[in-house]
């Protein structure tokens, strides 16, 4: 069996055990922090939507 097969029978084990959670989902957890850093922030400044989107990418690549 190769590497790949097996990474999807251990996903799919993996999701039929664990599932998703029925509350706070970490993916929509993330979107809600976002779309509120948006409201809070938004203005139609190109250097202000430059710093919003600066912010999200950072919160996203300091958990790796």
């Amino acid at each position: 069996m190769g590497a790949v097969a097996v990474g999807l029978l251990a996903g799919a084990v993996a999701d039929r055990v664990a599932s998703d959670p029925r509350r706070g989902h970490p993916v929509a957890a993330f979107g809600s922090v976002a779309a509120a850093l948006e409201r809070r922030a938004w203005r139609p400044a190109a250097r202000a939507l430059l710093v919003g989107e600066a912010a999200t990418v950072l919160v996203v690549t300091a958990r790796r």
